[in-house]
């Protein structure tokens, strides 16, 4: 996955489309407190600078998780940057949607609990597909990474259009000195003017409407189901939690 991550950020100049990397990664990225006797006793982490959150566990990244950002090449990134959430995004960057449209917080994805409030008693949501030995983990295993749409590069389209032209201009100095003499000649320099035509007509296109990506939402889809009416002994589709993002494409006219 590194090596497919790196190959599309190298697409700096000329990345026009977002990029989703969905799934279960099989990668905790919660950190897990061993202050409570909760009977989860993975993960442990120092959690004397994290915030604490709900079970009395620390709001913070794994060590797993930093090093598999690390493993495809990628910086965790800093808490604005994972409270952001800019219509404009075109960042070259990896984002974890999730994570970033939590509040910087891992939402669990599989293990979930039940919290009596009276009690504090902690109690598996699911134990018919799910093992016993991920009762209560609590962990987050599933992703959207997102990697947005790069900026427009208007050098880059310059160096395209200059090439375009001197390939015309060529053509037409070859036809001068009659290096484009005869019908081959003839065809040959028609295709340039074609492509020269459409490449000019493209390029009017894009500058008289540009397109980003809107990130709507994204959110833990825990795809709850009634035993009863279901006809089936579990309470969800699956031990994992599915996820899901909603976006739009926003299209502007270009300033004249």
């Amino acid at each position: 996955m590194g090596l497919f991550v790196k190959r599309i950020l190298d697409q700096e100049d000329n990345r026009r489309w977002p990029c989703f990397i969905t799934g279960d990664l099989n990668v905790d990225s919660r950190a897990h407190s061993t202050t409570k006797d909760t009977g989860d006793k993975r993960n442990t982490t120092d959690s004397s600078s994290a915030t604490v959150g709900e079970w009395g566990e620390p709001n913070a990244e794994s060590e797993e998780f930093k090093a598999m950002m690390r493993a495809i090449g990628v910086a965790a990134a800093t808490p604005e940057e994972k409270t952001s959430n800019d219509d404009d995004n075109s960042s070259n960057e990896l984002v974890d949607l999730l994570s970033q449209q939590n509040g910087g917080v891992h939402p669990v994805t599989i293990g979930d609990v039940i919290v009596d409030r009276a009690t504090g008693k902690l109690t598996p949501r699911e134990t018919v597909l799910t093992e016993k030995p991920d009762f209560l983990c609590r962990e987050s295993k599933d992703y959207i990474l997102y990697i947005p749409p790069s900026i427009h590069n208007n050098n880059n389209n310059n160096n395209n259009d200059n090439t375009t032209t001197q390939d015309v201009a060529e053509s037409e100095n070859e036809s001068a000195s009659g290096g484009l003499t005869g019908a081959g000649g003839a065809r040959k320099l028609l295709r340039r003017i074609r492509a020269h035509h459409h490449h000019n007509k493209q390029k009017a296109a894009e500058e008289a409407e540009e397109e980003s990506v809107a990130i709507e939402h994204t959110q833990v889809e825990p795809f709850y189901i009634d035993p009863k009416a279901a006809g089936f002994p579990c309470t969800q589709l699956s031990d994992h939690y599915g996820v899901s993002t909603t976006f739009r494409i926003v299209r502007r006219r270009s300033a004249a």
